[in-house]
């Protein structure tokens, strides 16, 4: 196994569905760049509409604004 699937596998087995597909993002946590995930759409963040799609795990690392640091926080 080479370096990159190795990485994921030991990522993915943090999630409740480790053979799921791993979405991730590492960056500042700005306006630019989840605006949108922050977003309310029918009284919930798009972000938590993408996390109840069955075999999607979602993997962040992100440093920046304060209130979206505490929204990934969450």
């Amino acid at each position: 196994m080479g370096e990159k699937a190795a990485a994921k596998a030991t990522l993915s087995a943090e999630f409740a569905d480790p053979s799921g597909m791993l979405l991730g993002f590492v960056g500042r946590a700005v306006e630019q760049r989840f605006g949108l995930p922050a977003e309310p759409l029918d009284g919930k963040p798009v972000l938590e509409h993408i996390l109840e799609i069955p075999g999607i795990n979602v993997a962040i690392v992100a440093t920046g604004l304060p209130e979206y640091e505490a929204f990934i926080g969450r």
